[in-house]
């Protein structure tokens, strides 16, 4: 599930997201993969998942206008 959101302060827009991890992690940027976050998430994930608990991972990006300009909002469910 995602949600785009702008900031009426700045302008700015910001997409947030919730997901499996595996859905999730396939989408980071390469410098946060490579910062260790991704490795980190996934040991976390596997902590919780031993204790058989259900995971979800939550992420956030901001957005330019040209990005936004190019969703296709034919897709967005309702």
């Amino acid at each position: 599930m995602s949600v785009l959101v702008r900031e009426k302060a700045t302008g700015k827009y910001f997409s947030y997201v919730k997901g499996a991890e595996s859905a999730i992690l396939a989408r980071l940027t390469p410098e946060s993969a490579q910062s260790g976050l991704k490795t980190k998430i996934e040991d976390e994930v596997f902590k919780f998942g031993g204790k058989g608990l259900r995971t979800l991972v939550f992420a956030m990006k901001e957005m330019d206008q040209e990005e936004v300009n190019a969703i296709d909002w034919s897709k967005a469910d309702d």
